[in-house]
């Protein structure tokens, strides 16, 4: 199973700034690149099988 590296960036959010997380999977120099964003009420594990399949070789 190919793993991931768990990243963050600050957004700006009305008047102050927060950490934003996400999750990168696969080679650093593949080109081909799928997002996955999850609603409100969820969270970035609704995604791991989906990011393994296609993060694999």
């Amino acid at each position: 199973m190919t793993h991931f590296t768990v990243k963050t960036f600050k957004a700006l959010c009305d008047d102050r700034f927060i950490n934003i997380s996400y999750r990168e999977w696969g080679a650093a120099d593949n080109t081909k690149i799928a997002v996955c964003v999850h609603g409100l009420s969820r969270n970035c594990n609704d995604f791991d099988d989906l990011a393994a399949a296609l993060s694999s070789d």
